[in-house]
């Protein structure tokens, strides 16, 4: 075993200091190499990974090409809470863990949903520049919505989304919920009526999608589900901007087949200068910045690379998005403390071993 490891960030820095990183290597008791660089282009990343026992990653693809030039790396660790920028099957395959943040910006993301929603609902930003343009009329922008009388359909209730549906709750709105992998006896607990996702689509006056990106997510908010929601409804989305065919959200919005939308994410991100998103006057948008305080930024620097650590110690990492391979005998992290049963969060990606205790109360589990 080597007494010398090399850790290589592609990119995603939040900051240009590395005193998070560096504390924790230096803490590890581990002889740690840590290099980092602004790369997102695969033919770059084959040459700067070369070597590294450890990835960490935001937003660069790490592809089979990349995996297969990295034949000592134990480990790519994302710093998000979605992972697909890389070939997760090809990577279990080669025996390599594959970790994400966790649920690190849960909170912060459920209260920008909300600002959203509550900006969209009392139409914050036509009020705001009416004020400002002299026009000092409570209903130049029109009805203003009682949240005591609406509807919030939420799509995936993971982490984020319970969180969101207990805030949702506290302003009087009534919370259904559409979630293949959770239970109706979980809901019931969030006082969250389970319903279909037709009818969350058809009968909610906000849509919040809260699930990541999937193969049976990508698209899920298309022209057909969009023709199908009130006309008086408005879409949020600090998902993904790949869960929402964006052609088809424009022409319902410009058609006023909706309301509005109110979205941290979009298709293509960053959004073009140009882009008719940008110039609608029913559209909020905010630069992905749904997962930023102090406190989060300081988690997404440091949990990734105690991911790592854990790994270059033989540990299982908490963070495993994909826990069978750490059971397979190909596994390139040989855990010296053996491998128990391992459950993962669907939304958070968080994993944990297995107890009788699990799934005592959900509004533990959202507060844990």
């Amino acid at each position: 075993m080597t007494d010398r490891y090399s850790v290589v960030q592609t990119d995603g820095g939040p900051s240009a200091d590395r005193c998070v990183e560096d504390s924790v290597f230096a803490q590890s008791g581990l002889s740690i190499e840590y290099t980092r660089f602004e790369c997102v282009d695969e033919q770059e990343l084959i040459g700067i990974c070369a070597g590294a026992h450890a990835l960490i990653t935001s937003y660069a693809p790490i592809t089979k090409r990349v995996l297969d030039a990295v034949p000592d790396c134990r480990i790519v660790a994302v710093m998000a809470t979605g992972f697909d920028c890389v070939d997760l099957e090809y990577a279990t395959d080669q025996g390599i863990v594959v970790c994400n943040a966790g649920a690190y910006c849960s909170h912060e993301v459920a209260s920008h949903a909300i600002a959203l929603l509550l900006c969209l609902s009392r139409r914050i930003l036509g009020l705001h520049s009416n004020a400002l343009s002299g026009v000092w009329k409570s209903s130049a922008c029109g009805t203003l919505g009682d949240l005591r009388k609406q509807t919030l359909g939420i799509v995936g209730l993971g982490r984020i989304g319970m969180r969101v549906a207990l805030r949702a709750q506290a302003f009087g709105l009534r919370v259904v919920a559409y979630d293949s992998y959770v239970d109706r006896s979980r809901m019931d607990l969030l006082n969250v009526e389970k319903v279909t996702f037709e009818s969350l689509v058809e009968d909610s006056d906000y849509v919040s999608l809260h699930c990541p990106l999937s193969d049976e997510t990508r698209g899920i908010i298309n022209g057909s589900v969009l023709a199908a929601m009130r006309p008086s409804a408005f879409l949020i989305n600090t998902a993904r901007g790949e869960c929402v065919d964006t052609s088809a959200l424009v022409d319902a919005l410009e058609r006023r087949n909706i309301a509005g939308a109110g979205l941290d994410v979009v298709c293509p991100e960053p959004l073009p200068a140009e882009h008719p998103l940008g110039s609608l006057p029913n559209v909020l948008i905010t630069p992905h910045a749904a997962f930023r305080s102090t406190s989060s930024v300081l988690e997404l620097r440091r949990r990734p690379c105690q991911q790592v650590v854990m790994a270059l110690k033989g540990e299982p990492p908490e963070l495993t998005v994909n826990p069978e391979v750490l059971g397979r005998t190909n596994c390139r992290v040989q855990c010296s403390t053996g491998v128990g049963r391992w459950v993962c969060d669907h939304e958070a990606g968080l994993h944990s071993a297995a107890t009788p205790e699990q799934g005592k109360g959900a509004k533990e589990h959202i507060d844990g």
